[in-house]
């Protein structure tokens, strides 16, 4: 399978399912295979190859590129994405560089509310916050009043 996806171009549809399934499989001698999706044209390649390495490989050196699809890229599928991502690698680690890039997403009015809502469970999750004290992922949030704002304020300013 990681062959034929080298032999694939990087903007090629077909190489969705054989990324997803390398996932799966936890083929992580595929690696290189997959990152390099991480520069293709198609949204949904780049947001797959992100969510294969990170959450299903775990693989925590990606995380600069992370903040970089957080901060720059243009389908708000692929920032979510980074911002869960960002959840996954620095989970417990109260690490405010990780933390002060999410709030900052998060305070972003223009910001897709998706990425907003991916940005703050992520912030929870860094902050070691346990599910059952993090809002549900399933329904849209009101940003007023499910959000901590003087947490976020204190991440902001670097006082947590």
């Amino acid at each position: 399978m990681a062959q034929r996806l080298d032999s694939m171009d990087v903007d090629d549809a077909e190489a969705y399912g054989l990324i997803h399934e390398l996932g799966h499989m936890e083929y992580v001698r595929a690696e290189a295979s997959v990152a390099r999706f991480l520069n293709s044209h198609d949204s949904e390649l780049r947001r797959i190859a992100l969510n294969v390495l990170v959450n299903h490989w775990d693989l925590h050196k990606y995380a600069a590129a992370c903040k970089q699809l957080l901060t720059s890229d243009v389908h708000e599928d692929v920032r979510d994405m980074a911002a869960s991502c960002l959840g996954t690698i620095y989970e417990s680690s109260k690490d405010i560089e990780a933390l002060q890039l999410l709030s900052q997403r998060l305070s972003d009015n223009d910001e897709h509310w998706v990425v907003r809502q991916a940005a703050y469970d992520a912030i929870l999750r860094i902050l070691g916050y346990p599910v059952k004290d993090r809002p549900s992922m399933t329904k849209i949030m009101d940003f007023e009043q499910d959000v901590n704002w003087s947490l976020i304020e204190r991440i902001r300013t670097g006082t947590i």
